[in-house]
């Protein structure tokens, strides 16, 4: 799993490019998908559409609230392990 801080509004930071590379690499190598959650200070619905279309599988906006945190990454690992059991059957 890989928390993303995802910093400027305009994605000069690389991780959205960064999210797709992981993701292109995931299918040619046929590897398990990691599981990404955004976290940044942009908290519009713009940011969060473009996190999710890079691929990254859920957003987080600061100030981080701790439970909201604690279920993304229950939810994270959650679809985690349903398609670890889907693969392995």
């Amino acid at each position: 799993m890989l928390v993303s801080f995802y910093g400027l509004p305009d994605a000069r930071d690389g991780r959205l490019e960064a999210t797709q590379k992981i993701r292109e690499l995931e299918m040619e190598e046929k590897l398990f998908r990691t599981r990404i959650i955004a976290m940044t200070a942009n908290a519009m619905q713009d940011d969060r559409e473009l996190c999710l279309a890079a691929g990254m599988d859920d957003y987080i906006s600061k100030p981080v609230d701790v439970d909201e945190l604690k279920n993304a990454l229950k939810k994270t690992a959650s679809e985690t392990d349903a398609q670890t059991a889907i693969i392995a059957d």
